[in-house]
């Protein structure tokens, strides 16, 4: 990353770059992940045990069913990773690819708050010269 000294008295801005591409990827994910365990607690909650309910449809599917249990389980470790958590297992390699991302998503959210913290001061400066 690249930081731009400022002549004007304003701090240094991390300038953006293809790094950012690989954060809003992994943000993304991470909001994905959130979004299918939402997904899946809603069609749990609205479901009917299937025990009680055994319809041939049910009986047809299980292994789409089994599918959609394993990419849950999936997605929770993954978003249990991100949030520093079930790192056991993890290699070297895995918790180094981990920090990196975690690293990425953190200066991506600095410069957001940077900008949504300069755009009003800017906004008032320009107002100011009007």
């Amino acid at each position: 990353m690249e930081s731009n000294a400022s002549t004007d008295g304003k701090p240094d801005v991390i300038m953006e770059s293809e790094e950012n591409d690989t954060i809003k990827t992994t943000l993304e994910e991470l909001e994905g992940i959130i979004l299918m365990e939402n997904i899946v607690d809603r069609y749990n909650d609205k479901v009917p045990d299937s025990s009680e309910h055994a319809t041939v449809e049910n009986v047809e599917e299980p292994d789409e069913m089994n599918a959609l249990k394993a990419e849950v389980a999936k997605l929770r470790q993954e978003t249990g990773r991100m949030m520093g958590k079930e790192l056991e297992g993890m290699n070297f390699k895995e918790l180094q690819k981990l920090e990196h991302q975690l690293t990425e998503g953190i200066l991506f959210v600095k410069n957001k708050k940077e900008q949504v913290l300069l755009e009003p001061l800017e906004k008032s400066r320009l107002q100011s010269v009007i």
